[in-house]
């Protein structure tokens, strides 16, 4: 039991680490898409958290308008840095998305598909956790200026206000977050199976 025992928890650690300062990566990419107020906090915190990275990837690979194209190799970069790792430790499966993943024996192309997969799927849970996370805030603390309320309308308006425009308000309330959740839900069911079989 000691050695997988202490294998599970470097893996859950390694996951984890690599994983949240890749969403910071991504939510550095979506504000610049979105032209979010870098005067916010939230936003600040972003910018900073990734500078000392980004900054010297730009020289290489600078923004093309409102897309940071270095931000979003970054964080594909730390998806196969994980795999990676997991190699180094002779850790068998990943997990993306709900489904356990091989990653012995796979060629080096597969790895680097598998890393791929693994960064859409990232992508799904922050957009999904995004519109949680605002329809919870909106509930709780619907009125008076709230940074993280403010960031996350302006990350998640992409993909709630198409929905908003076909679905009217019922009973005066706005049911196109929970639309919008499960269409994410579904799209990771229905997507990222198919594509962990190409690897």
């Amino acid at each position: 039991m000691g050695a997988g025992y202490g294998t599970d928890a470097l893996q859950f650690l390694i996951r984890t680490l690599i994983d949240l300062y890749a969403v910071v990566v991504l939510l550095r990419f979506a504000l610049q898409a979105v032209r979010a107020d870098y005067f916010n906090p939230v936003a600040q915190f972003v910018v900073q958290a990734t500078r000392p990275v980004l900054a010297p990837m730009r020289r290489v690979l600078p923004p093309a308008g409102r897309y940071d194209y270095a931000a979003l190799l970054l964080a594909l970069a730390l998806m196969w840095i994980k795999l990676g790792l997991y190699g180094l430790l002779s850790i068998e499966t990943v997990y993306i998305g709900g489904y356990v993943q091989p990653i012995q024996h796979v060629w080096l192309g597969g790895l680097l598909w598998i890393g791929v997969v693994d960064l859409i799927a990232l992508v799904i849970d922050i957009g999904f956790f995004a519109v949680l996370i605002m329809a919870i805030l909106s509930w709780i603390a619907p009125a008076g200026p709230n940074p993280v309320m403010e960031m996350l309308r302006r990350i998640t308006d992409p993909l709630i206000q198409p929905v908003r425009r076909v679905i009217p308000l019922i009973g005066g309330v706005d049911l196109s977050p929970l639309v919008v959740l499960i269409g994410l839900q579904l799209l990771k069911m229905l997507l990222l199976r198919p594509l962990l079989v190409l690897a």
